[in-house]
C-alpha cells in the first residue's frame, strides 16, 4: 500500500542510487520479515523465552547496521521525541527487570521479557529510520494488512474444520483413557492413544489433571479463532489494525475512480478480516474498530463527522456488517449472549484493574518487573474476581505495573506525540491528490512483501524443523496464503486519516484488553502512533564525519555484546531447557520411560539455572511415582518436597507452587508424624494464603493443616473463609473454582458444623 503524501520531513525524491538508500531498504526488508515472524508465533509466549530468537535477530541487524555505518555506507540517524519517548519506555521495563534480577522474583521470565523489550526498542528506532531513508512505509501497511488477511483466512480454516476435528479426538482420547484405566485396552488401541496424545501435546499430556480438564473443557466450549496466537483478543488486535488499513485502502481507491475490479480485490479481503474479527468476540477489539472509524470520519472531514460522502460510506458498512454478523449467527459462531453478557466482561474488567492498583501501590515507583505480574497481582485480586490474568487487560495500567513511572512516562510521551499529529491531520487537512502510477507499484511492491512475508514465515519454519524437531506443515499453507494474497492485493493510497484511526482503534483496544507487553503488539502500536522519523534529507544524506563513525563503532560494539548476552542468557538456555523438558514429557507420555525422564529433567535444569519449571516438573513425576507405586521411607516422600522448595527458590511468590509444597508437606506430616512436620504444613499453607489470600482450595488446605497441627482457632477462621469464598463462587457461576462436596463437607466438620 502507498500514501499520497511523503513522509513528514522525509526524503521525496529519492533516487534508486542515493547514498545508503538501497542498504536502507535491505535492512527496512529484513526488518519487516522479523515483524512477519511476530505474526506467525505466539504471541502470549514471549516471557517463556520461545520467541527470544526473534530479539537476537533484531540485535543482530543493529550491529550489522552500525558496522555499516562505521564504513560510511549508510546515512546518519536522526533521532527525535518519538526516539525519547520509545527509549523511556523501553527502558523502564528494563530497569524493572534488573531489579527482580537484584532482588529476586521470577528471574527467568524478567530477564526474557528484559532482552524482548530491548529488542522492541531497536525494532521501533530502526524501522523508524530504515522506513523514512528508503520511503519502504507503505511496504510496512502492506505486510500488516497480508498478515491481516493470512491469518483471517487461518481463523475461519480454524473455526469451520480444525475445531471439530481437534473435539473429536479429545472425545476419542477420553474414551481410550477411560478404557486405560479399566484395563480393557487393546493393542491398536493403545497405538492410537499414543498417536493422540503426541499430537494433543498438553490437553494429553498435562502433568496437573486440574490445567489438562481446562484444556480440554476450553477447546470442546470455545468457537473463538486464535489464528497463531494463544488468545483471541491479540488476533483481535491484529485483524483491527489490517481492516482499517485495507478500508482505508478502499476509500482511497473508490474516491480516486481507479475502477471496481480493483477495489473488489481490497474488499473481498477486508470482508474476510472483518468475518474473522467478528468470530473472535473481541468487544474491545469492536469497540476500538468503532472508535476509529469514528476518529477517521471526523479527520477525513476535517472536524465534521457526518457528510454525504461518509454517510455513504457508513451505510454501506453498515450493509455489509449486518451480513456478516448474520452468516456468523447462522453458523452457531455468535448468540445473543455475546451482548448480554458485556456488562459482566466490564464488570471482570473492573476487577483487574483494581486489583493492578493494589500492585501499583506496593510497587509505585519500578513496577514489579515484566514478567512477574500474575504472582503479585493474586495479593489484590478481587474476591470472587473470575481470572488469575497475566497482565491488567489495560494499556495503562499494564506499563506502569510492569515497568514503573518511567515506563508510564514514555508511554505518555508517546501518546502525545501521536496526539498531536492526529490533530495535524484534523486542522491541517491532507490533500487528496491522485495517483495514476498506482497501477506501476503492484509489482515492486508485490515483490518486495512476498520477499518479506516469505523469509519471515521461512524463518519460523526453519528454527521449528531444525531446533525443535517439528517441520510444520502450517507453517508451508501460510507461506503459501501469504503469496495468494501478496497477488490479490492491489497497490493503493492510505491517507493519514486512516493510519490515525488505526492507531486509535489498536490503542482504544488496548485500553481493555492485554498485549502491550507482547512485542508484535507494542512494536505495531508505537509505529502506528509515531510514524516517521523527523529527518531532513540534508541530515540523512551528510556525510560520515570521524565522530559520527567513532559513534557508530561504539553503538557496533554495544549491539554485538548485548547480542552475545542475550544469546548467552536468553536464547541458548531457555531454547535448550524447553527442548528437554519438552523431550521428557513425550518418554512419560509417549513411552513410560521414568529413567529417560529424570535424565532430561535433570539436563533442563543444569541447561537454564533461573527457570523454577524443570523443578516442578521434576517434582510432579516424584510425587506420582510416589503415588503410584508406593514408597515406605520418609526419604523417599521427601524427594518431592525438597524439588518442590528448590522451584519455589526461582518464583518466590508463586501461590500455587506454596499451596502445592503445603499439600505435599501434609501429606508427609500424615504419613510420617513427628513434632514439626504439621508446623511446616500450615507454615507452607501460610505462605501461599498470603500471596493468593481470595483461593477457597489454599484455604481450605490452611484449615485442614491448622487443624491436623492442633490451631483450631487458626483452622475455624480459615474454614470460614474458604466457605464464604465457596458461596461467592457459586453465587457469580464460577463453578470451576467451586470446592467439592469432600472439601465443604470437612470444613464443615473443621468448623464444628
Amino acid at each position: 500500500m502507498a500514501t499520497t503524501r511523503r513522509a513528514p520531513h522525509a526524503r521525496s525524491s529519492a533516487s534508486p542510487d542515493a547514498p545508503g538508500e538501497r542498504r536502507a531498504a535491505v535492512f527496512a526488508g529484513c526488518g519487516l520479515a522479523l515483524v512477519t515472524a511476530r505474526h506467525v508465533v505466539p504471541a502470549e509466549s514471549a516471557h517463556l523465552g520461545e520467541t527470544l530468537w526473534i530479539a537476537a535477530a533484531w540485535l543482530l541487524l543493529a550491529a550489522g547496521w552500525m558496522l555499516c555505518r562505521v564504513r560510511g555506507l549508510t546515512p546518519r540517524f536522526s533521532f527525535d521525541r518519538a526516539d525519547l519517548a520509545v527509549a523511556l519506555l523501553v527502558g523502564g521495563h528494563v530497569i524493572a527487570s534488573i531489579a527482580v534480577l537484584i532482588s529476586g522474583g521470577h528471574r527467568r521470565a524478567a530477564l526474557n521479557m528484559l532482552w524482548e523489550w530491548v529488542a522492541v526498542g531497536v525494532a521501533v528506532v530502526l524501522l523508524r529510520q530504515w522506513l523514512t531513508q528508503s520511503n519502504r512505509w507503505p511496504l510496512l501497511w502492506r505486510v500488516l494488512a497480508t498478515a491481516g488477511v493470512v491469518l483471517a483466512a487461518l481463523g475461519v480454516w480454524q473455526f469451520a474444520v480444525t475445531y471439530p476435528e481437534y473435539r473429536a479426538q479429545v472425545d476419542q482420547l477420553t474414551h481410550l483413557e477411560s478404557e486405560l484405566s479399566q484395563g480393557a485396552l487393546s493393542a491398536a488401541d493403545s497405538q492410537q492413544l499414543t498417536r493422540l496424545r503426541r499430537e494433543l501435546g498438553d490437553l494429553a499430556t498435562a502433568t496437573d489433571p486440574n490445567l489438562r480438564f481446562a484444556l480440554r473443557q476450553r477447546l470442546m466450549e470455545s468457537t473463538e479463532p486464535l489464528a497463531c496466537f494463544a488468545l483471541a483478543n491479540t488476533l483481535a488486535g491484529v485483524l483491527a489494525v489490517a481492516l482499517l488499513l485495507l478500508l482505508g485502502g478502499l476509500a482511497a481507491s473508490i474516491a480516486g475512480h481507479d475502477g471496481t475490479a480493483r477495489a473488489l480485490r481490497i474488499a473481498c479481503p477486508a470482508m474476510l478480516v472483518a468475518g474473522c474479527l467478528i468470530l473472535t468476540k473481541s468487544r474491545t477489539a469492536w469497540i476500538g474498530l468503532l472508535c476509529g472509524l469514528l476518529s477517521w470520519g471526523a479527520f477525513a472531514g476535517a472536524g465534521k463527522l457526518l457528510t454525504k460522502r461518509s454517510l455513504r460510506f457508513v451505510l454501506v458498512g453498515l450493509l455489509m456488517a449486518a451480513v456478516l454478523i448474520g452468516a456468523a449467527a447462522a453458523a452457531g459462531a455468535l448468540d445473543r449472549l455475546v451482548l448480554l453478557e458485556a456488562p459482566k466482561s466490564f464488570r471482570y474488567r473492573l476487577e483487574y484493574w483494581t486489583g493492578a492498583w493494589g500492585v501499583i501501590r506496593d510497587h509505585l515507583w519500578l513496577g514489579v518487573g515484566p514478567g512477574n505480574f500474575r504472582q503479585n497481582y493474586l495479593r489484590h485480586k478481587v474476591a470472587g474476581s473470575s481470572e488469575e490474568v497475566l497482565d491488567p487487560h489495560n494499556l495503562v495500567l499494564d506499563v506502569w505495573a510492569n515497568g514503573g513511572l518511567i515506563a508510564l512516562a514514555g508511554l505518555l510521551l508517546a501518546g502525545g506525540v501521536a496526539i498531536r499529529h492526529w490533530r495535524t491531520v484534523l486542522w491541517k487537512r491532507e490533500q487528496a491528490t491522485s495517483n495514476p502510477d498506482d497501477g506501476r507499484l503492484d509489482a515492486p511492491l508485490r515483490r518486495s512483501a512476498i520477499i518479506c512475508g516469505g523469509a519471515g514465515i521461512g524463518l519460523v519454519f526453519l528454527k521449528s524443523g531444525l531446533v525443535e524437531f517439528d517441520w510444520s506443515q502450517r507453517s508451508i499453507a501460510l507461506l503459501a496464503a501469504w503469496i495468494a494474497t501478496s497477488f490479490l492485493l492491489p497497490a493503493v493510497r492510505v491517507k493519514s486519516a486512516a493510519l490515525a484511526a488505526t492507531g486509535i482503534a489498536l490503542g482504544v483496544h488496548l485500553l481493555g484488553a492485554g498485549g502491550v507487553a507482547m512485542p508484535v503488539v507494542v512494536t505495531t502500536l508505537l509505529l502506528l502512533w509515531l510514524g516517521p522519523v523527523q529527518a531532513t534529507a540534508e541530515t540523512a544524506a551528510a556525510p560520515a564525519s570521524n565522530n559520527s563513525r567513532r559513534r557508530a563503532l561504539a553503538g557496533f560494539v554495544l549491539f554485538a555484546s548485548l547480542l552475545l548476552a542475550c544469546l548467552i542468557t536468553g536464547v541458548i538456555p531457555a531454547t535448550v531447557s524447553s527442548l528437554y523438558v519438552n523431550a521428557a514429557a513425550g518418554a512419560i507420555s509417549q513411552r513410560s520411560d521414568v529413567a529417560a525422564a529424570r535424565r532430561f529433567l535433570n539436563d533442563a535444569k543444569q541447561a537454564d539455572v533461573l527457570d523454577p519449571a524443570p523443578w516442578v516438573d521434576h517434582a510432579q513425576l516424584e510425587h506420582d511415582l510416589l503415588q503410584h507405586r508406593g514408597g515406605n521411607t520418609a526419604q523417599e516422600w521427601a524427594v518431592p518436597i525438597s524439588l518442590l522448595s528448590s522451584a519455589i527458590m526461582l518464583d518466590p511468590e508463586n501461590p500455587k507452587s506454596h499451596w502445592l509444597d503445603a499439600q505435599w508437606r501434609l501429606e508427609f506430616a500424615e504419613r510420617f508424624p513427628s513434632p514439626t512436620a504439621h508446623d511446616e504444613a500450615v507454615l507452607s499453607a501460610a505462605r501461599a494464603a498470603e500471596r493468593d489470600p481470595q483461593h477457597a482450595g489454599i484455604l481450605t488446605t490452611l484449615a485442614e493443616a491448622c487443624a491436623a497441627a492442633g490451631r483450631p482457632a487458626e483452622a475455624q477462621a480459615a474454614a470460614r473463609r474458604a466457605l464464604a469464598i465457596d458461596a461467592l463462587n457459586l453465587e457469580l457461576g464460577h463453578l470451576d473454582k467451586r470446592l467439592g462436596p469432600v472439601r465443604r463437607g470437612r470444613l464443615q466438620e473443621i468448623i464444628g458444623e
